[in-house]
Formats: structure tokens, sequence, C-alpha cells
């Protein structure tokens, strides 16, 4: 990702990122496989959901890079991929510095001009 601006693949890929984020299922899905790769079976014995519905959970995750599904056997094993999650992280940090940049400027506006506003119009004593 570039500075100031992302390309369409990419803001595709973030938007892939948030969206399977915005599920508390999904994201329950990962903190499962973040600490250990886990079967289709087990994932959906740790929720009250089918097995078509872990399914469909993980073509979501699967999709935005967060897991990889690989076939063991004749089981699924589902592990966690951290990359897309750093990129969205270091989106969220540059939009962060950004607000932070521009807040801080704001401020530093506002103090002078009130500075500048109390040293001569509102001033008694410069009248």
């Amino acid at each position: 990702m570039s500075k100031g601006s992302i390309t369409t693949e990419e803001t595709e890929k973030l938007s892939a990122v948030f969206g399977a984020l915005a599920d508390p299922t999904r994201r329950g899905i990962i903190e499962r496989v973040r600490v250990e790769s886990k079967t289709v079976a087990e994932l959906a014995s740790d929720f009250a959901i089918s097995l078509p519905a872990v399914s469909k959970h993980l073509k979501v995750l699967d999709k935005a890079g967060l897991v990889h599904r690989a076939k063991s056997g004749k089981y699924i094993l589902c592990s966690y991929n951290p990359e897309p999650g750093r990129a969205a992280m270091k989106w969220i940090n540059e939009q962060h510095r950004f607000w932070q940049d521009s807040f801080a400027g704001l401020a530093e506006f506002l103090d002078k001009r009130k500075t500048t506003e109390n040293g001569t119009d509102n001033n008694p004593d410069s009248m």
C-alpha cells in the first residue's frame, strides 16, 4: 500500500478483510484457527451453527485471505493467514496518523486564532 492513495486491488482486498471481520462468528473462527489449525468439524462444534453455515463463513474468510483451507486426508484443515490483517492494520494506522495530524493542525490554528482575538479584539486595554 502506498502512502496517500491505494490501488483498486488494495481497496478490494481491504473491503474483503473488513467485510469478513464484520461478522462475530467469523471473528470467532479466526480466534480459534489463529492458535492452531482446525478442521471444519472442529470449528462447527465450537459454534451453535451447522457445518454448511461454518463452510459459508470459511469461504468468506478464505476469499479475504484470512484463512487458508487445505485438504488433509479426508479432512479440510483451516489455518490463519495474518498478512491481510497486517495490511488492514497498516491502513488503519495511516488513517489514524492522518487524523491525529489534522486535529493537531486544527488545534494549533484555533489556539493562534484565540490568541489573536484575545490580544486585539477582546483586550480592553487596546482600545
